[in-house]
């Protein structure tokens, strides 16, 4: 029998990643509300715990009361932005801004767009949008989001969750009630659920709530659907918190069984899908776009707008076993460690070198 002379391995040596100056923008950024400001923040703040410096430039000029590990410029001037872009190594857009693409005819660095929609704005404005994209990097949050803008030259990168906030409490038989988070207007589809729900109701007799997290910025359509709500034949089941904070949301989700997702205008991704998942809720969601992405069948899909199909896609996560339900949540389990906060980061790090 020959023998094989095998040399001893040598320790790895690991090598520090380099640290970078990432400028970042984001139009609307915290306190306001809504998912490209928290999918800067997410990002922002993991870059940070990496080592790499960050500054968030944005239009939003509250400041609330978080304190943030890295520089947020509200408003800038023209002067303050050349001044933190001279020093960046990497220019991210999180959506193209035309009036913050200027430093780049005077000095080109690497500009990356994260694309957080599925089509341009209609008008000449979408056009303009539309021709940056040949001169930049671009990163599409979903396949969706790729198709939609027709990007060919493009690395999709879906979105993360925060799993400090958003985590599974294990208590599944203490579960009771419908769960719906985000913004309360009509392109979300609440009127929908509104109307799925009082079917779901009547058809069953369940004693199960309705509890709708979130709010309107404008608070108009905030009140049209809660009285669409109270004049509900099942309106003593239907609950509105108003804007809740990530800890008392992962709070309301662990509460609920269900947690229905039933946009009409067409979603890129759903972050909210994923919180849901993570939390341990049966996911029902609008179909055809980035809500089923992100769903990644973990969940029953509705037909977009259909309250009918609604109520049934309802009944059946209500009866579901709890055999199956074991087996999806062990699916949403490996679906959610592949988009961990951390991997997606070293993702877009990966992109900029």
């Amino acid at each position: 029998m020959a023998k094989y002379h095998i040399e001893p391995l040598l320790p790895i040596r690991k090598i520090k990643p380099k640290t970078m100056n990432i400028l970042m923008t984001s139009v609307f950024f915290y306190p306001h509300i809504g998912g490209i400001e928290t999918v800067t923040e997410y990002l922002a703040d993991e870059f940070t715990r990496m080592g790499h410096h960050v500054t968030v430039v944005t239009r939003t000029s509250e400041v609330g009361d978080k304190t943030f590990p890295y520089k947020v410029l509200r408003q800038p001037s023209k002067r303050e932005l050349w001044k933190v872009y001279k020093d960046c190594e990497v220019f991210v857009h999180q959506g193209i801004s035309l009036n913050w693409v200027w430093p780049l005819f005077l000095k080109r660095k690497p500009w990356f767009v994260v694309y957080h929609q599925v089509y341009y704005q209609p008008g000449i404005l979408g056009k303009l949008k539309k021709l940056c994209s040949f001169f930049s990097h671009n990163i599409a949050v979903s396949d969706t989001t790729a198709k939609g803008y027709g990007l060919k030259d493009v690395a999709v990168i879906y979105n993360s969750f925060n799993s400090q906030y958003y985590h599974n409490g294990k208590n599944i038989n203490k579960r009771d009630g419908i769960v719906y988070v985000g913004k309360v207007t009509k392109d979300k589809g609440v009127d929908i659920l509104i109307e799925g729900f009082n079917l779901f109701k009547k058809k069953t007799s369940s004693s199960m709530k309705l509890t709708i997290v979130g709010g309107d910025n404008m608070q108009h359509e905030y009140d049209i659907f809660k009285n669409q709500a109270t004049n509900s034949e099942y309106a003593k089941d239907i609950i509105f918190t108003g804007f809740k904070q990530p800890i008392e949301i992962n709070e309301i989700l662990n509460r609920n069984k269900i947690q229905v997702v039933p946009s009409v205008a067409a979603e890129a991704f759903g972050v909210v899908v994923l919180e849901g998942l993570a939390c341990g809720c049966r996911m029902v969601g609008s179909d055809g776009d980035g809500i089923a992405e992100a769903m990644h069948g973990c969940g029953h899909l509705f037909k977009k707008g259909d309250s009918k199909d609604l109520c049934e896609k309802l009944i059946l996560s209500d009866l579901q076993t709890d055999e199956d339900y074991n087996i999806i949540q062990k699916k949403a389990e490996q679906w959610l460690d592949h988009l961990c906060l951390r991997k997606v980061a070293e993702r877009y790090i990966q992109e900029f070198d």
